[in-house]
């Protein structure tokens, strides 16, 4: 079947010495210093980006270069073709929720088409006795059930890549919607049928995970006791190959990529059916760095993304002319008059401002 013929099949499950100990410690301290806890971090994805972005220029070239010689070690194993999508810190304790709960593939993994050649890269950073991984439904070990799940997708060339060339496809999100939060996905068929395996690989601090494309996995489920957790940084990695669909619009990948569109216009320029995803964490981010993080900036590199905008500022622009005018005239009414006022109907005495201004001010005092 075509699941079987995917090349992510064939590649190493752990990678050994992925970091070391200084590159160890200064990813840690980013998800440390700027993730944990940070009512800020709304993101599940590209937060290594966002310190890369936001760094000054040591802690930029340090950072820069711990991916690089990461990016190299990906090389090394499985060739230069590849290119980093985004990263995620998965922090595992008793106090927090699972980052992924259910079981699931990775969508953005079929968004170059059949070739079944992306992965994973799950790095452990730091734990306190828990240096346990992803559960895995591995291909080998659980043959049976890849084969019915792709008998649901059409052999091979249904689900959400229906090109007709045999190439592996995704087994459809609905499926998983539905069943991922089962403790086991599938439950065997027959008596002499094993029940599914699940893999969990014990890693060192420095040691890599490798996810294959086709694998079903979540976030483990184990109880931890009050002391145990885990931290781990993992990015998505996919060959250079033309984009053949666009991200699902109810991912958490698709909603951070237009968090990040949007606060940092012009760092991932847009995707393009046809080309490839862009080298995000290389040369668009030098290419963004090379002006510095001002509002004039900001507003420029976003009009250049979203020229539409443009006709939604000019009545704004307009609107905001109208109340600053207005708040100027009446302080220059004022200065004219001095402190005169008009008497109201109920005896009160009201200032001389005019409606425009006191709307300005209600809402400068709304602002602060």
């Amino acid at each position: 079947m075509a699941f079987e013929a995917c090349p992510a099949n064939s590649y190493p499950r752990l990678l050994r010495g992925v970091i070391s100990e200084p590159d160890r410690q200064l990813l840690a301290n980013v998800y440390w210093r700027r993730v944990y806890g940070k009512v800020s971090s709304t993101l599940t994805y590209f937060n290594l980006l966002r310190a890369l972005v936001e760094a000054d220029e040591a802690d930029f070239g340090e950072l820069r270069a711990v991916l690089a010689r990461i990016q190299r070690r990906i090389a090394r194993e499985f060739g230069d073709r590849f290119v980093v999508v985004n990263d995620f810190f998965s922090y595992r304790s008793a106090q927090t929720r699972r980052l992924f709960p259910g079981w699931h593939q990775d969508y953005e993994f079929w968004l170059t088409g059949g070739a079944c050649t992306s992965f994973n890269l799950w790095v452990l950073l730091d734990h306190q006795r828990l240096n346990g991984s992803i559960d895995i439904y591995e291909v080998g070990e659980n043959r049976w059930m890849y084969e019915q799940l792709y008998q649901l997708v059409g052999g091979g060339g249904g689900g959400h890549n229906r090109s007709g060339d045999g190439a592996p496809s995704m087994v459809p999100t609905s499926f998983f919607k539905s069943y991922g939060g089962r403790e086991q996905l599938m439950r065997s068929p027959a008596a002499d049928v094993p029940e599914p395996r699940v893999s969990n690989t014990p890693l060192g601090v420095g040691d890599a995970l490798v996810v294959r494309q086709l694998e079903i996995h979540r976030t483990d489920r184990q109880q931890l006791a009050a002391e145990q957790w885990r931290l781990a940084l993992g990015f998505k990695v996919i060959e250079r190959l033309p984009l053949a669909r666009a991200p699902l619009a109810e991912s958490p990948f698709s909603g951070d990529l237009g968090q990040v569109s949007l606060r940092w216009p012009g760092l991932v320029p847009p995707l393009q059916l046809g080309a490839p995803f862009p080298d995000v964490y290389g040369t668009c981010l030098s290419s963004y760095r090379l002006e510095p993080e001002t509002w004039a900036n900001h507003g420029r590199r976003l009009l250049a993304l979203r020229p539409e905008l443009v006709i939604l500022l000019v009545p704004v622009a307009l609107v905001a002319f109208v109340l600053v005018l207005a708040v100027r005239n009446d302080a220059a009414a004022a200065k004219k008059v001095g402190a005169r006022a008009v008497p109201s109907e109920a005896g009160r005495r009201l200032p001389l401002v005019s409606a425009p201004a006191r709307w300005a001010r209600r809402a400068l005092r709304a602002l602060q």
